[in-house]
């Protein structure tokens, strides 16, 4: 998700990330920096960021293989993009924090997901508070 005036270059809006192609897809136009905030029980670091980073699982694709633990695959894959986006913030000056406290329904419905779509973290990215 990106905010107004969020990233140059770059219209506010909701993108989802099209893996085959490695390309992101505008989905909604528009800022709907403070929908998410409100899902994410009204966190400050949300309304400051310029973008947010919504990772999402769709445990149907990893469970038919390994079962029970596809889920705790994805967790885990989902844990490490987490920290690479931190690392990556953190190289380029930027302030993140993973953030797990939301309510799913609520940041499913901001960021269009589909019903098998479940959000797992949220990484508000931006300036860093001093």
């Amino acid at each position: 998700m990106v905010r107004e005036n969020g990233v140059r270059a770059l219209m506010a809006g909701v993108y989802h990330y099209e893996p085959g192609a490695h390309r992101m897809k505008m989905v909604r136009d528009g800022d709907h920096m403070g929908e998410l905030q409100e899902a994410a029980l009204d966190q400050e670091a949300i309304g400051m960021s310029a973008v947010c980073i919504v990772i999402s699982a769709i445990f149907g694709r990893t469970t038919p293989k390994y079962g029970q633990r596809g889920v705790q695959y994805v967790h885990q894959e989902s844990g490490a993009a987490a920290e690479n986006v931190c690392l990556q913030a953190t190289a380029l000056g930027l302030g993140t924090v993973v953030m797990g406290a939301f309510t799913e329904a609520s940041v499913s419905k901001a960021v269009g997901l589909g019903p098998d779509d479940i959000p797992l973290c949220l990484l508000p990215i931006g300036i860093p508070a001093e």
